[in-house]
C-alpha cells in the first residue's frame, strides 16, 4: 500500500509563500518526492521538481539534508494537494501558468485524494492578487507579471510588493529569519564555501553594534572573502549591475537582523540569533542563552565570525576594543572565538568538568557554571551572550562613551 507523507513551511500563511514536500512510497520499496515553491498570494506554483529513481532509504537521506525542521511542519497529504491545485486554479484565472516542471512533479500528487481535506483556503491577499517580488525575478520578469495584472485586475486591482520594500519592512519573526539564513546556507553548501552561515550571522551582528559605521556595502564588501575564498566573487556584478540573488538575499538577511536586534534591545531580549528555540532562556535567568551542547558548535562559529570581521576591520573597532568598560566582553568574545586556546572556552570547561568530577565522585559540572568563563584574576566573565549585549549597548549610547 501507497504511503504519503507531507509538510510545508510554518509563516506561509504570513508571507503568501509556501515551500511544500510531498513523498510517496510505493509497494515495491520506491520512492518519489515532489517540491514545491507556491505563491499563495499570486503567481501559483513559482517552481517544482520532482525526485524519482530512488527507494526509501535515499529519499530519507535527502529529506535530511533538505528539510530544515525548524521552520517546517506535518501536513495531510490531501490537505497539501488542495493547496496546491487550489493556488494553480487561482493563477491561471490571473494568467499565469504553473512552473513547467509543475506537470513531472504533480506526478506524486496522483491517488491523494483532496477531497479529504474539508479547509477552505483563502488565495490572494485579503482578497487581492499580491504580487511580491522573488529574489529571481529580475526587472523584465517584474514587467510582464505587473503587465498582466494590469490586464486582468486594473491598474488599481492588485498589490506589488519590490525588493526595496522588503529590504524597508521585512519580516522579522523567527521562522522568516531562520528560512532565509537556511537558504543562505543552502547558498554556502553549494558553493562549498568555507564560511559558515552561523558565523557569518555573528559578522553582521558585530557590523549592526556599530551604528552608522558600516553599512550593507560593507557587507558587500566583504562577501566574497567570507563566503567565496580570496579571488572568487561568485557571480556577482560590476558596480550598476542588478544584484546577484546572493546579494539580494544577503541584503534582506542584513535588513532583518538589523530590524530584529533594534527590537530585541527595545524588549531586553538576548542578542545571540540562531535559531527559534536557541534564544530561549529560564525564567530565573533572562538575557542568557541556555547552555545546551547541541548548540556550542553554532556559538562557537558565531564567536568566530563576530571576532574574525572585528580584525577585519581593525581600525574600526580600536576604539571600542580600547575601552576599559568593555574588557571583560572582550575577554568573553576571544575565549568563544578561540575555544582551545589555555583561556578558551572549551579547555575552562573541560578544567571546571574534571574539577567537578573530583570534587563531586563524578557528578560533573552544574548547571549553574555551564557556560561561566574564568577572568584570570578569580572573578567571572560575563556569559557569550550578555558580553555581546553589552557591547551592542554601549556603542549605541545607551552604556555611556
Amino acid at each position: 500500500m501507497r504511503r504519503f507523507q507531507s509538510c510545508i513551511t510554518k509563516n506561509w500563511r504570513g508571507t503568501g509563500l509556501a515551500s511544500i514536500i510531498v513523498t510517496r512510497i510505493d509497494d515495491d520499496g520506491g520512492a518519489v518526492a515532489g517540491f514545491f515553491l507556491v505563491d499563495i498570494f499570486c503567481l501559483g506554483v513559482k517552481d517544482a521538481w520532482l525526485l524519482d529513481g530512488t527507494d526509501e532509504a535515499g529519499l530519507a537521506e535527502v529529506m535530511e539534508a533538505r528539510l530544515p525542521k525548524d521552520i517546517m511542519e506535518t501536513i495531510h497529504p490531501a490537505w497539501a494537494k488542495k493547496l496546491i491545485e487550489g493556488a494553480v486554479a487561482y493563477a491561471e484565472r490571473l494568467g499565469f501558468a504553473p512552473h513547467r516542471d509543475f506537470r513531472k512533479a504533480r506526478r506524486v500528487l496522483g491517488g491523494i485524494d483532496a477531497g479529504m481535506c474539508t479547509e477552505t483556503f483563502a488565495y490572494g491577499d485579503g482578497g487581492r492578487p499580491h504580487y511580491i517580488q522573488g529574489q529571481a525575478d529580475d526587472e523584465e520578469r517584474v514587467r510582464r507579471v505587473l503587465a498582466v495584472l494590469d490586464t486582468r485586475c486594473g491598474p488599481d486591482g492588485y498589490d506589488f510588493t519590490s525588493y526595496a520594500d522588503l529590504l524597508d519592512d521585512p519580516d522579522i519573526s523567527a521562522e522568516a529569519i531562520v528560512e532565509t539564513r537556511n537558504t543562505l546556507a543552502a547558498m554556502f553548501e553549494k558553493r562549498d564555501a568555507e564560511f559558515s552561515v552561523h558565523a557569518l550571522t555573528g559578522a553582521l551582528t558585530a557590523m549592526l553594534c556599530q551604528p552608522g559605521t558600516f553599512d550593507f556595502e560593507d557587507v558587500l564588501m566583504t562577501w566574497s572573502g567570507l563566503v567565496f575564498g580570496d579571488g572568487e566573487d561568485g557571480e556577482g556584478g560590476e558596480d550598476g549591475d542588478a544584484p546577484t540573488p546572493e546579494e539580494t538575499l544577503l541584503g534582506i538577511y542584513w535588513r532583518q537582523l538589523e530590524r530584529f536586534l533594534e527590537v530585541e534591545m527595545e524588549e531586553g531580549h538576548p542578542i545571540i540569533i540562531l535559531s527559534p528555540n536557541e534564544n530561549e532562556t529560564g525564567e530565573d535567568a533572562p538575557g542568557k542563552i541556555e547552555f545546551r551542547m547541541e548548540f556550542i558548535s553554532a556559538m562557537l562559529e558565531w564567536a568566530q565570525g563576530f571576532m574574525d570581521l572585528v580584525g577585519e576591520y581593525e581600525d574600526e573597532w580600536a576604539g571600542a576594543l580600547a575601552r576599559p568598560d568593555l574588557a571583560q566582553c572582550w575577554k568573553t568574545l576571544r575565549c568563544w572565538a578561540a575555544p582551545f586556546e589555555p583561556d578558551g572556552i572549551i579547555v575552562q570547561l573541560g578544567k571546571a568538568a574534571a574539577a567537578a568530577e573530583a570534587e563531586d565522585g563524578g557528578a560533573g559540572a552544574g548547571d549553574d557554571d555551564a557556560g561561566t568563563l574564568d577572568d584570570g584574576a578569580g572573578g567571572k566573565l560575563p556569559t557569550l551572550n550578555d558580553a555581546v549585549v553589552t557591547i551592542y549597548c554601549a556603542l549605541h549610547g545607551e552604556g555611556g562613551e
